[in-house]
């Protein structure tokens, strides 16, 4: 039995981007610096920075023409040791002060303050990300990136490759927060612009055009758009391959690649280019010593491809082996990260217990479904659709090694729920799950017949004749 599991990510709005160009007329004046706690060197830094500033204002007051860029570069140079002793309010303000300085120069003189105006936009959303305030770190990296398509408009090789670095990180960003649809535009933009630079500096940019195709058909594959991430992924598959001898580390992204396209070739039922791929991902996986959940879970996925792969090929053996190790990652897993993939690991633990009933290993088998049962009625619960028929055929399968094991009482309790649901499947889902219900329905009045209850027997039996009529009828027999 196979599930299937749709990812489904929520795509949130975009954030606005607005570059303010009105100041007050005395931007001048110096920025009030908040009071705090301040290292004996940190005010030395400050006083000497000060000393400089003060000079320059004067400066700037008289000949802005001149002067203005110099302040600009001071004050930014404040804000820098703030910044690097982790004084976040302080630098903020001075921050604030030159950008707000900055901005206004460059709506005056357009073009001539650009570098000046990405410096401080940059240097800005950098402070914001050590704060871990997304939503603000986003948006002056917009601006920023605004800032450096003005450039790289003008002189695209001296600034693309800002631009490219400026965008890439905004990608991560937008991903990071789940904003999808950003984060596909940014990273089809950098992989466009990294196309370009690649052909000048190959080993600059190949990490960034590795590492965007990655992330793009992650995005893509965790939208069940497979067509989309397969390419992307082999893109970024020799990439990596050559990468790691640099860069022992990327061997995760590699990993992920590796199973990712093993899966994809399974559900294109391409076996042959699915074990080789696959194979080589679980040759991959154990030498990476991450507690990641994310990571866990790839790795968890392509175990169970793996066991359904030799399932497939009848080496029963070996399947148990990768869903055992699959369910044993599934289990590390912290349990909220557990609750999103509970229908992965519950379908992990059916196939399992499948390969057990078919190797006539009775007792692992029923051990198993008992578990997944819990799990299955667990997702049906909280989600009655589309998880109650899983948990219907789950009861199925285990009634059956119940009655191996003549365990007559476990069984009929199993069977009996199995019936109840599928009696209470939707009218466009009856017909997928007659077969199994007639089993289960089977399955009581054999027990009630050995058992001599006939009232049960007859009741049963009338419960039946329908099902079997309407299996006739859609399914006649051969003349």
């Amino acid at each position: 039995m196979k599930t299937r599991i749709s990812a489904k990510i929520q795509h949130l709005l975009c954030l606005a981007l607005a570059l303010p160009i009105m100041y007050p007329t005395d931007s001048l004046a110096t920025t009030d610096i908040p009071v705090a706690t301040i290292s004996k060197q940190i005010k030395e830094l400050v006083a000497a920075q000060e000393v400089q500033l003060q000079q320059i204002r004067k400066q700037a007051a008289a000949d802005p023409e001149q002067y203005l860029p110099a302040l600009i570069t001071a004050i930014n140079q404040l804000g820098n040791i703030y910044h690097y002793e982790n004084h976040n309010l302080q630098a903020h303000a001075a921050y604030a002060e030159a950008l707000q300085l900055c901005e206004k120069a460059e709506a005056d003189k357009p073009g001539k303050y650009l570098a000046q105006l990405y410096m401080l936009l940059n240097n800005q959303a950098l402070l914001f990300e050590t704060e871990k305030n997304w939503t603000q770190a986003i948006l002056f990296n917009e601006k920023a990136a605004t800032v450096s398509r003005l450039q790289a408009a003008k002189a695209s090789e001296t600034y693309l490759p800002q631009l490219t670095t400026v965008l890439y990180y905004l990608a991560n960003l937008y991903r990071d927060q789940r904003l999808i649809t950003e984060a596909k535009a940014a990273y089809v933009e950098v992989i466009a612009h990294c196309r370009e630079l690649i052909k000048k500096d190959a080993a600059s940019y190949e990490p960034f055009l590795a590492f965007s195709n990655f992330y793009l058909g992650l995005i893509h594959y965790g939208e069940e758009n497979y067509a989309a991430a397969k390419p992307l992924l082999e893109v970024s598959l020799p990439l990596y391959r050559a990468a790691i001898a640099r860069d022992p580390s990327l061997k995760k992204e590699l990993a992920i690649v590796l199973g990712n396209l093993g899966h994809i070739a399974m559900l294109e039922q391409n076996y042959a280019q699915a074990r080789l791929l696959l194979d080589e991902a679980y040759r991959v996986y154990p030498k990476v010593k991450v507690s990641n959940p994310g990571f866990l879970y790839s790795y968890a996925t392509t175990l169970t491809d793996l066991g359904e792969l030799n399932q497939m090929e009848n080496r029963e053996t070996q399947a148990q082996i990768f869903y055992d190790e699959a369910i044993f990652i599934y289990r590390q897993l912290p349990a909220r990260h557990l609750e999103i993939v509970r229908p992965l690991f519950a379908a992990a633990l059916t196939e399992l217990g499948n390969s057990y009933a078919q190797a006539r290993l009775t007792d692992k088998a029923r051990v198993v479904f008992e578990e997944a049962v819990e799990q299955w009625r667990k997702l049906a619960t909280a989600q009655p659709d589309p998880y109650t028929l899983n948990l219907a055929r789950m009861q199925v399968q285990l009634g059956l090694i119940y009655v191996h094991q003549n365990k007559s009482l476990q069984a009929q309790t199993a069977f009996e729920e199995a019936s109840k649901l599928y009696a209470a499947a939707r009218p466009e889902k009856i017909q997928d799950v007659l077969s199994d219900h007639i089993l289960a329905l089977s399955q009581l009045l054999r027990l009630s017949v050995a058992e001599k209850r006939d009232d049960d027997a007859y009741k049963l039996s009338d419960r039946l004749k329908p099902l079997l009529l309407q299996q006739s009828q859609t399914h006649p027999k051969p003349k």
